[in-house]
């Protein structure tokens, strides 16, 4: 995994173990930091596929074509649930977004989109019964995900 990736990843990790102990079983607490968690990590993964596709556009070395995939992955992509991931893949041809919906299973699936959901419902105003151990186990049934779009945007 890309030591981008693992950055985040890392980060993401200690921040719900710190969520953990200082929830210490306060259920408003714990629901308040799996909410900020929920778009915390949705956030994250926005960031880690942007830049992941920005490097697969930067392959041919034109700074042109770089900055193009920036500016438009900036604006087209947003929510990254499993549909949006397969449609910014689309964009590189039907064979990456076909490989993706292929590997990607049924539980990193529902993960991925159980944090875009529950970030939507705190963005949007309304209530996240999400809880820390949610949260733990959908980031981590996720994880997945990013190994599959390594290997797609890696691939000639």
């Amino acid at each position: 995994m890309r030591p981008y990736l693992q950055a985040w990843f890392g980060r993401l990790d200690e921040a719900i173990k710190k969520a953990r102990g200082l929830s210490s079983g306060n259920e408003e607490l714990e629901g308040l930091l799996a909410s900020h968690l929920a778009v915390l990590i949705s956030g994250a993964y926005e960031d880690c596929i942007e830049q992941l596709i920005v490097e697969r556009a930067s392959k041919g070395g034109d700074e042109w074509t770089r900055n193009y995939a920036q500016s438009t992955i900036d604006i087209l992509f947003r929510n990254p649930n499993s549909a949006n991931i397969q449609r910014a893949l689309k964009l590189f041809g039907e064979p990456c977004a076909a490989k993706f919906k292929r590997r990607i299973g049924l539980s990193a699936s529902e993960a991925i989109n159980s944090i875009v959901t529950n970030k939507n419902h705190v963005a949007h105003g309304r209530t996240s019964n999400v809880t820390l151990r949610d949260i733990e186990d959908y980031f981590k049934r996720s994880m997945p995900i990013f190994e599959i779009l390594e290997d797609i945007l890696d691939s000639p």
